[in-house]
């Protein structure tokens, strides 16, 4: 049982509902809950906002469900703020983080730029290295 199927109990959603949210199939809905390496950050976002919780605590990242203080107005896809600056701040190159992330330095390059949506295991990975949490890294925290 993971943070997700713990989440949807308690709020006593069911999973075709949980997938009608998402707007995304019952499967896939049960593969989030089995593995989270499918998930969207769209939709890790959408779940957070939904359960009140932080992506740490869904990703089983954090104990505490307790959500963190958010920047609601800020873009979707601001998180590729956030590892432009991590990655500056920390005298990095694509390059470095392409290599931590066993991926090409043009991928890393397009996970920066938004032109792909970054898989949860290298949201976990770079949440890890810089010692941040992965709500900071794919959403603006005040």
């Amino acid at each position: 049982m993971n943070n997700l199927k713990i989440l949807r109990e308690i709020n006593n959603r069911s999973k075709s509902e949980i997938a009608s949210i998402l707007g995304i199939s019952k499967n896939t809905y049960y593969t989030y809950e089995n593995n989270f390496n499918s998930i969207s950050t769209l939709n890790l976002k959408v779940l957070s906002k939904l359960y009140n919780t932080s992506i740490d605590y869904i990703l089983g990242l954090s104990k505490n469900p307790n959500p963190y203080q958010y920047n609601h107005d800020v873009c979707l896809f601001e998180y590729t703020n956030n590892l432009k600056i991590l990655r500056n701040k920390n005298l990095l190159t694509q390059r470095d983080l392409a290599n931590i992330l066993h991926v090409s330095t043009s991928c890393y390059c397009k996970y920066e730029n938004n032109i792909i949506d970054i898989p949860v295991k290298h949201i976990i990975t770079l949440a890890k290295y810089y010692q941040v949490s992965s709500d900071y890294l794919i959403r603006n925290i005040n």
